[in-house]
Parts: structure tokens; sequence; C-alpha cells
């Protein structure tokens, strides 16, 4: 049995079958969906029902108890305590009223001194409702206990006796007997494994049905009393009891003149037994579905043989002989009038323009040469030389260009890296050679500067740019670069420099600045122009073409971010940079750079910890610039990440008397104090104060002292411990605050 083909026609053609099927399997789901919501609407609003009927029905019985209660409190026995006329009284009650278990007086200190029941000589002082009755002097409700006089389970219901002159002289208690419950469920249809259950105010269960008096005077399921106690009033959930099975619950809380409930009630159903008819009706129509599918998918296989698939192998095998050379081959299919039948006449027209096609195929090869040339002409105008490293074999392939840059002959080239090497200054061999196995050995690009060794013009000043390549399993495979000819450019920075030594000291430093600013330009644009031209090569694979995509891409993000910076830094110089106060969540803003650069830290593979130090971890909201705030850090964080090789990078911050505080520390480059004073100046950068040898254009410290100064702060370095460290407070100004100042600005204005 050949082997399924999940390219051929027919497996498509039954795909498709399945696809036509699927909006009908949504439609059975979308209808199964809406019978669910409509039953699962149907059975809260009966639990809610019955448990509103339950709670009624006890809220009948205390009113009930509680008319009683005042009604005895007010007999002449009751308030002097005649206790032969009282426990007849009682005792008559008891028969008149069988929902009460007892009726009983105690005096004040909680001795009981007639009952309706026998006698007994106990003291209910201890009783939280005799304790409430005596505190608050009203009608009060106690907890599920099993009454001393009766031994049953009941729910005490106290009022007080007052005489003439509002003195509490005793407490009248009525209990009401549990087991009523029972009687009264007779009378409630519940449906089929339904049930109710009321539980006091600590949890205890009073009453469970159907019949489980052993539960009661039990602790209720903790998830399940957490859930009541979550909600108001009434209100329905779904949750699983302490067996595990998932029920509805619909409930009603019972509140007398408490801010808490003395009472809950809830019913609740097996939601398996609630949902049982709609499982039943989406199985039968899944069924049904995967019937249809199966049988019209035979049909449409069947079909497809003998239309479709039949002459296809035809017009496949007249195509074969072809491609052999064969152009007076016919399909010999007689249909022509469907779709396949004019595929064939298209097939055997497609002979006769073979030929045709040949031709222009020969021209569109002379086209693309005459097009290569251009492309080498541009290369070679602005003398850049491409170079393509391969990492696992060491083998590395230059271009003519980069034979020019070297004054190499290709005879003399082994194409091995340690072959490039010999070119290079002594000087610079092991600065180069580092941050080239740094770029492989953490799959980033560099850029950087050396001098070779040309057999004719002697040193040459030489820029570098490569990124990484990484194959199918995302390792690095190759390291692509360019290499371009800056000696020109670089004895025009000394002859700039000696020319401006004389000048004042800040109109020098904007000429050096806008010479690095042009290099720094410059570089990114020949990324651009230079990879851009490679893409017209159609040799080169798609991959590749992704590849150099990318390179475009960052170096497009880099001019961007160059021209930003002297954008803001003219605008601070200017003082036109305008702040745009709003809420911000302080934490926040530090919390989302923190993980930020941690990320871009695990990413690039960084041999150094980021630690967040912060003792605000809770919402801290103020008024204040988050953009810039945020922009500050960023530069710090930029400036650490790009000069800190391994160590620690330390950030946070502190909010005392609403002044924010804040901090970026790294072991970086270890400045003196003229340097540390030099460090926030304009177009400086670190690389020109402390001889280090990074990319930079020297505005990004120089930005972050002028936002903090204009959002009213300072800002200032140390070096402590083989830390540089970073610190600026801000002026922070609450909600509150900001609208004070408004208020009294507009009453001055009036």
């Amino acid at each position: 049995m050949s082997p399924i083909n999940f390219r051929s026609i027919r497996f498509n053609l039954f795909i498709l079958v399945l696809l036509i099927f699927i909006p009908f399997f949504a439609l059975i789901l979308q209808s199964a969906n809406n019978q669910k919501i409509r039953i699962h609407k149907i059975v809260l609003d009966n639990m809610l029902s019955i448990s509103r009927h339950l709670s009624e029905q006890q809220k009948f019985v205390e009113e009930n108890t509680c008319q009683l209660l005042t009604v005895l409190s007010q007999l002449p026995e009751i308030q002097s305590v005649d206790t032969l006329k009282v426990n007849k009284l009682l005792a008559s009650l008891l028969q008149q009223n069988p929902i009460y278990a007892s009726l009983f007086v105690a005096d004040i200190n909680g001795n009981v001194k007639a009952s309706g029941n026998q006698y007994y000589k106990i003291n209910i002082s201890d009783r939280k409702y005799f304790q409430d009755v005596i505190a608050r002097r009203k009608f009060s409700v106690g907890e599920y206990t099993k009454s001393r006089l009766t031994q049953k389970p009941v729910i005490h219901y106290a009022y007080p006796v007052l005489d003439q002159n509002g003195t509490l002289i005793s407490v009248i208690v009525a209990s009401f007997d549990l087991q009523y419950f029972d009687r009264f469920l007779k009378t409630i249809n519940l449906g089929k494994d339904a049930g109710f259950t009321f539980i006091d105010q600590k949890g205890v269960i009073i009453f469970r049905s159907p019949n489980d008096f052993y539960s009661a005077g039990t602790n209720e399921y903790d998830p399940i009393f957490s859930k009541l106690k979550q909600k108001d009033g009434e209100g329905s959930f779904i949750s699983k009891d302490k067996e595990g099975t998932s029920k509805i619950y619909g409930f009603q809380r019972l509140y007398m003149h408490q801010s808490e409930p003395y009472m809950y009630v809830y019913v609740t159903i097996p939601e398996s037994i609630a949902f049982l008819e709609y499982h039943k009706t989406l199985s039968q129509n899944m069924i049904l579905w995967l019937i249809a599918a199966f049988f019209v998918s035979i049909v449409a296989f069947v079909f497809s043989f003998k239309y479709i698939i039949r002459p296809i192998d035809l017009m496949v095998h007249t195509a074969g002989l072809i491609a052999d050379g064969n152009l007076e081959t016919k399909t010999d299919i007689g249909q022509t009038s469907n779709e396949l039948g004019k595929l064939a006449v298209a097939i055997d027209s497609m002979t006769v323009k073979l030929l045709q096609r040949e031709n222009e195929r020969n021209k569109a090869v002379k086209d693309l040469k005459k097009l290569k040339e251009r492309f080498e002409l541009a290369i070679n105008s602005a003398k850049i030389g491409i170079w393509d490293l391969h990492i696992k074999t060491n083998s590395l392939i230059w271009d003519s260009n980069m034979f020019d840059l070297y004054g190499v002959n290709l005879n003399e080239f082994e194409n091995t890296y340690e072959s490039w090497m010999r070119f290079i200054h002594i000087d610079d061999i092991q600065n180069i050679n580092e941050k080239i196995k740094n770029a492989i050995t953490n799959e980033l690009p560099f850029r950087s500067e050396f001098r070779i060794i040309h057999p004719i013009t002697g040193i040459k000043n030489i820029r570098i740019f490569a990124s990484i390549i990484k194959d199918k399993e995302d390792k690095p495979a190759r390291l692509i670069g360019v290499n371009w000819d800056i000696t020109e450019r670089k004895l025009l920075e000394i002859q700039l420099h000696e020319a401006k030594e004389k000048a004042e000291k800040n109109d020098r430093l904007k000429s050096v600045f806008f010479a690095d600013i042009s290099h720094e330009i410059r570089t990114p644009l020949h990324g651009i122009i230079g990879f851009a031209q490679i893409l017209k090569d159609n040799d080169i694979s798609i991959q590749e073409k992704l590849q150099y995509l990318d390179i475009i891409i960052n170096s497009g993000n880099k001019l961007l971010s160059i021209i930003s910076n002297i954008i803001d830094i003219s605008l601070i110089d200017a003082g036109q940079l305008k702040l745009m106060k709003k809420e911000c969540d302080i934490s926040k803003i530090v919390s989302e750079i923190y993980y930020y650069y941690d990320k871009i830290r695990l990413k690039e593979n960084k041999q150094f910890q980021l630690i967040l130090d912060t003792e605000n971890i809770n919402q801290v909201v103020y008024l204040v610039d988050g953009f810039r705030l945020n922009q500050i850090f960023n530069n710090l964080l930029d400036n650490a990440f790009k000069h800190t090789e391994k160590g620690v990078i330390r950030m946070g911050y502190k909010i005392i008397d609403n002044q924010l505080s804040c901090f970026v520390k790294d072991t970086t480059i270890i400045l003196d104090n003229l340097q540390l004073h030099r460090i926030f100046d304009k177009f400086r950068s670190l690389d020109d104060i402390s001889g280090t040898n990074y990319s930079g254009n020297g505005l990004d410290l120089a930005i972050c002292k002028g936002l903090v100064e204009l959002m009213g702060g300072t800002m200032w370095a140390n070096n402590l411990n083989d830390q540089t460290e970073f610190f600026f407070n801000l002026p922070l100004s609450s909600i509150e605050a900001e609208q004070e100042n408004a208020l009294c600005q507009n009453n001055v204005s009036y």
C-alpha cells in the first residue's frame, strides 16, 4: 500500500470537504453553547428562587418568634417570674407550637428560672444570644447548638424582659427545633440530586437536606463558606465540594440588625445533572456530523480519481517527454471543454513557444550580467569591500574591493581568517581579534576601526562593520561585514583637531561632534546603501536577502536614534523642550524598564547581572513626565550596557518627602575626578574622556543632565569600590498638591 501523499489533489480535496463541513461544526458548537447558556440561566434562576423561598420561610419563623417573645415579655407572670404559672404557660405554648424545642426564662445572671420543658437548673450566661440581649436589649439570634434542656439541635431566639422603668429584669428564650426543616422539605420539590443547607455565621452547618443529620453541627467545607462570605445579599456560583463534585450553588444571606449575616441558606445541584440533556444533544449532533463528513469525503475521493487524477497523470507523462526534448508530444486528452482539457491545450501550445522562451532567457541572462556590472560599479565607487567568514569551516570570502583595499593579489590570499590577520597592523591585531571572537561568542553585531599595512601606500585606517548570520538551528554560522577606507577621514579629523585647538572649548567640541555625527550617520547609510545594492543580485538566496534586510533595518534604527538625540539636545539648549506631566506610577515605569533591559541582557548573552534595588514595591502615583523619566533611565542603562562587560549593573529609586532619588551603578571604566567633572559635557562621549573605543555620539549623558535640570532636579556621578555611579534627584508633585496650586492660581487671577 502506497503511503499517503499529503500534497496530492485527492488529499487536498478531502481536506477541502472537511473544511466545508467546519462551518456546520461551528454552528453545532454555537447552538450547543447557546443551549448551555440558557440551561445555566434557568438552573441559576431556579436555585435563586428556591433559596429565596427557603430564606423567606426562615424569616417568617424569626418574625413570628420575635412577635411571640415580644408578647410574652409584656405578661405580668413573665415580668414577675411566677415560676409555676410561667412553666404552665410555656408548656401550653410548646404544645401549640411544635416548631419550638423549648421555651424558658432566665434572670440577668443567666440562671434559668422557668421552663416549658422539664425543669433543669442550668446557666446560659456563656451563650452568645444571652450576652447579645444583655448588651443590646434587643431581639437576638444565636448559633447552632444542642439544647441542654432537650438535647435537640436548635437555634435560640432571645428577647429582653423590661419593667415599667425600662430596666432589664430577665431574658425569655425560644429554642427553634431544626428538625422542622425536615418536615418543611416535604412541601418543596427541589428536583433530582438537589439539596439545601442552612449555615450559621461561624460556618457551622445548622441543617442539610436531604436528611443529612450527621453533618449538622460540623463546619462547612471552607472553599464553599469562603465564597458565601465574599458575596453580598444573594447570588450564585459554581464550585467543587469536598468530594470533588462540581456543583451549582444559589444562596441567600439572612440579616437582622447586624452588619454581618447571622445565617446563610443555599441550594445546590450537581453540574453534571444540570447539563445532562445538553451533553446528550451535543453528542448526537457530533455523531451525525462525523457520519455525513465521512460519506461526502468518500464520494469526493472516488470522483477526483476518475475526473481529475487520471487526466493529470496523462499530462505529467507528456510533460516528462517534453522535458526530454520531444516537443512534438501531445497530451491526447479528448475533452477540452473543462478546466483540465484547457490545461492540456495549454501544454500543447507551450511546446510551440519553448524555443521562443529559450531565446528570451538568453537575453535575460545578458541583462542580468549588465545589472551585476552596474552593482559592482556602485560598490567600487563607494570603495566598500564585502567579506563573508564561515565560522565552522574558517573559510573567508573577499570581493574584489577587499583585495583593492588591502593591496593583495588573489593568488596571495589563502581564503582563511588567519591570512586576513597577517595584513592588519601588529598593534591592532589583538583588539580586532577579541572583538570578532566576542561578536561570535555573544552573537552580536560590532563595528570598530583598525589599521592595515598596504604594500604601496603604507598604513591605512579601515572601518569595519559586521553582523552574525545564524543557521536553521539558531546558531552562529557566518560573520558578514564590510570594510572601507577611512584614512582620509582620519587625516581630516587630525587636521580639524589641530585647527580647532586654538578656538574656544565649546566650538572645538562641537566641531569634533559634527565630524563624529557625520561619521555616525554615514556608517548606517553605508550599510543601508551597500546591502540594498547586494539585494539586486538574483543569485542571493531568500534567507540571505532576509538577513541583509535585517542589517538595513538595524542601520535605519541607529540613524533615527542619532537624529533624535540631536533634536533633543537642540531643544534643551534652545529652551524649547516642553514637559508633559501626567499621573504616572513610578514603580511601574522603573519595573518595565528593568524587565525590558533584562530581556536584552539575556538575549545578547551579557556576562553581567542586572539588579533592581527599590524599597517601593506598591503603586506610587505622582504627576511627572513619565516619557522623559523613561528616557533618562534608558540613556543611563544604554551607557552601562555599552561599557560593562562583566560584573553587576544596579538600578533603583527611593521616594522620600516627594523627592524621587534614582541611580544606575555599573562596573565599567573607572574615571578620575577630572573625567567625572567632564562626563556630562555636551558633545563629549565616555570614549573621548576615558580613551576607550566604543560607539557613541556624546549626547546621551548630556541629554540626561539637561532633562533632569529641566525637571527641577540635579544629577551627578561618583566612583566607589570599582563602580561608576550615576545619581539624579527629581522633585515630585502629588495630585492633591497640583490641584491646590491650580485653585490658588485661579483665586489670584480672579
